[in-house]
């Protein structure tokens, strides 16, 4: 019932948003999200007029905002049975996956979101089949929620620039999460300048902005592995960036689009907004 509402009072807005992200380039799967979440705090139901943040940029509520239980507009999580959702976002059949976001073990009661992926599988295994065999009960959308990533990496000299890069150091396969893009996110465009003006002659280059969605990730100082993944265009390139919205941020996910063997290094498109002086070799 919950499920019917959210659709029926859909914003048209984000509805359509949701429609159009296949038309993202092949490099980037971005879903409906314009900005990052801010739960709403107001009196009487979500609206314009009230001011509300979530109806001004036509996005639903979440289970955070103080209206929750009250808003027609409230996420209510899927209603797919155990084991029923799909782990890729480009099926429909599940509200959350078409939706670009993880399984909410509050919201999402009958899917088996609850069940935390890796406990399935031996600590250093990440094989898919038999994770398949042995999650019939359990949610394959969670793998954001329980870092379920394909850390079979390394890092080492790049073979493009005179830099380090990330290496696949086992076979992936296509749709394998590589991990997260984690730092600091930063309010606004002009902190990332304020930032950038100092990290370029320290010669730190991972500042990371996705402006489509006005989302902007500075790992200089604090980040991971996929912080060297490098630079590259058209058929090179092996990794796209997806959103998945989780525990009320939304996240940036290097997935795998291209099976890559061992020692293949990662690439991906930074867009046309990446401007470094090596950038004019290709």
């Amino acid at each position: 019932m919950e499920r019917l509402r959210f659709l029926s009072a859909g914003s048209q807005d984000y509805l359509q948003r949701v429609k159009d992200s296949s038309k993202n380039l092949p490099s980037r799967s971005l879903g409906p999200w314009k900005k990052m979440y801010q739960p709403c705090h107001h009196p009487g139901k979500c609206n314009k007029k009230v001011n509300c943040p979530c109806s001004k940029i036509g996005r639903p509520c979440e289970k955070y905002c103080g209206c929750f239980g009250q808003c027609d507009f409230t996420f209510p999580g899927c209603e797919c049975p155990p084991g029923g959702c799909p782990a890729k976002k480009s099926k429909v059949s599940c509200l959350c996956a078409s939706n670009f976001r993880d399984c909410d073990p509050v919201l999402c009661r009958s899917c088996g979101s609850d069940q935390d992926l890796k406990r399935l599988l031996p600590l250093d295994s990440m094989d898919l089949g038999l994770l398949a065999k042995k999650a019939r009960r359990f949610c394959p959308n969670t793998k954001v929620l329980y870092q379920f990533y394909n850390q079979n990496y390394e890092i080492r000299r790049s073979n493009l620039c005179d830099g380090m890069g990330l290496y696949a150091s086992e076979a992936m396969r296509e749709q394998d999460h590589v991990g997260e893009y984690v730092g600091v996110y930063l309010d606004g465009e002009w902190e990332f300048e304020m930032r950038q003006t100092v990290l370029v002659l320290l010669e730190k280059h991972f500042g990371f902005q996705v402006s489509e969605i006005s989302i902007t990730i500075d790992a200089s100082y604090f980040g991971n592995a996929t912080r060297y993944i490098n630079h590259n265009i058209n058929e090179a390139c092996n990794i796209m960036i997806q959103t998945v919205f989780c525990q009320g941020i939304v996240r940036l996910i290097f997935v795998v689009h291209k099976a890559l063997q061992p020692a293949s290094e990662l690439y991906f498109d930074y867009g046309k907004n990446f401007n470094v002086p090596w950038k004019k070799e290709f």
